[in-house]
């Protein structure tokens, strides 16, 4: 079920992506725009949803893993960025 959430997110995003970049009306957005709202608004909604189950070691990761969590985002940018590309 999970799974089955995630690719239905993941689809309506690009669908929607794919609306705001078309040229309706003589202009549409840059994807890139896009892609810097799509991540702050999961950077703000990630924040909140960890403060308010008292994460332990929020926002930054516990020190142990903390590279992991690096590698994971800047992993995850540039395959997002590389699907906007």
């Amino acid at each position: 079920m999970l799974v089955f959430l995630a690719q239905l997110f993941a689809t309506l995003m690009n669908v929607t992506t794919g609306l705001l970049e078309s040229k309706v009306d003589g202009g549409g957005m840059n994807p890139f725009q896009i892609l810097f709202a799509r991540m702050s608004i999961t950077v703000v909604c990630s924040l909140v949803y960890m403060w308010y189950k008292s994460t332990p070691d929020w926002p930054l990761g516990a020190k142990e893993v903390r590279w992991l969590l690096v590698a994971r985002g800047v992993g995850g940018f540039f395959g997002v960025f590389g699907l906007y590309w």
